[in-house]
């Protein structure tokens, strides 16, 4: 009996993990009202489920503000530049979607290639901001980069996020932890992927 109540058992942490999605979720949403802070809310998103699929989560409220706090500027900064872009990308291929002329039919395609190109930078974008100190360029080129390096890895973040997104329809209070469950998800991947790249700049700082 005094298992079944040990912080260690496999129920107990996935009710506590289940909570801190759940809490990271909502503050993600109160903190993206405003809309300029949507990248800041989302690079402590990020560094929240880092921390959680790296099991080194402690109290979750506090590191969100603290990764929030931290990442203001470059998350804002982002986060608008990011968020401009997709109007601009929304935009243009609804401009040249149904278009008959074959010059329109090869700028469609085109736009679909940048729109998946986009979606998948964007993955790694916040995470990288949660992560790693950098220029607001360096952040761009490093996202991109990685996007198309771990290409297997980004279609199936892509995929997992859509899977997630398609299960609201089935149990609609599941919206409640979308934001928490996908960062979570993507993170168990990113982490993955960020490693050798932890480990260098580790390197680079110890030599400093």
């Amino acid at each position: 009996m005094n298992r079944f109540f040990s912080l260690d058992n496999p129920v107990w942490n996935f009710i506590g993990k289940t909570w801190d999605v759940l809490v990271i979720s909502v503050l993600w949403f109160i903190c993206s009202i405003p809309i300029v802070t949507f990248g800041a809310s989302t690079s402590a998103l990020y560094y929240v489920g880092l921390k959680l699929v790296k099991n080194e989560e402690g109290y979750v409220t506090k590191q969100f503000f603290h990764a929030f706090k931290q990442n203001l500027k470059p998350g804002c900064i982002l986060g608008v530049l990011t968020m401009a872009f997709g109007v601009l990308w929304v935009f243009n291929i609804r401009f040249y979607a149904g278009k008959e002329d074959s010059l329109y039919k090869i700028m469609f395609i085109l736009m679909l290639v940048i729109g998946w190109m986009y979606i998948m930078t964007m993955h790694y974008l916040f995470a990288a901001i949660a992560q790693f100190h950098n220029t607001i360029k360096g952040y761009i080129k490093f996202s991109f980069m990685l996007a198309i390096q771990k290409l297997g890895w980004s279609f199936l973040m892509i995929i997992l996020n859509v899977l997630i997104i398609l299960a609201t329809d089935l149990f609609l209070p599941l919206i409640l932890v979308v934001p928490g469950l996908i960062v979570v998800t993507n993170c168990s991947i990113i982490n993955k992927c960020f490693k050798p790249y932890i480990i260098q700049d580790e390197c680079q700082t110890s030599e400093e």
